[in-house]
């Protein structure tokens, strides 16, 4: 079998297994297939993209149940052989149609968010009670409206910056 989009012939050898989806393989040029039942012969998953999405995906079934699955998460539990809700893929060239297994990086997600990415909830928790006691819990005192306003854009590092930066021109942390 050729691949018309690099002209280079298919290669059994450089297929993995899929882990935990029975019949799916992972190719070395990012694309997934499926053995054809009763023979060798493997047949290329057809790939979709969601308008909403920056990834391709795949429709498998697992378990007799029909899901769509981001080929990145596939080619890298195939190739890496790791479980990949443990970790965000990365596609180290920015484009992420190019699904091929060197061009996938993989960072290990902590137990309280992903590497690189900050959870402020608790510490927006301890800066609000020491704001609420600075000034005396009285809710209509006019930092607390600027704080309610930051409050209600909804963003965690807008809220921390704020209340950090507040309190430590207080001297209070």
């Amino acid at each position: 079998m050729i691949n018309f989009f690099r002209m280079e012939t298919f290669d059994k050898k450089q297929m993995r297994k899929i882990p935990g989806y029975a019949g799916y393989y992972a190719y070395k040029n990012g694309r997934i297939y499926r053995k054809q039942k009763g023979g060798e012969a493997f047949r290329q998953i057809a790939e979709y993209r969601l308008p909403y999405s920056r990834y391709l995906s795949v429709y498998v079934y697992k378990n007799k149940i029909k899901e769509g699955v981001h080929v990145h998460k596939l080619i890298a539990s195939a190739f890496r052989k790791i479980n990949s809700n443990n970790y965000r893929i990365l596609h180290r060239d920015k484009n992420f149609l190019n699904n091929e297994p060197h061009n996938l990086a993989l960072r290990k997600l902590e137990a309280e968010g992903k590497i690189g990415v900050k959870t402020y909830s608790t510490d927006i928790k301890d800066f609000e009670a020491l704001l609420k006691s600075y000034i005396n819990y009285d809710y209509n005192n006019p930092v607390w409206n600027e704080y309610k306003i930051i409050k209600l854009k909804r963003s965690e590092r807008m809220k921390y910056n704020w209340l950090k930066v507040f309190l430590m021109s207080k001297k209070l942390i």
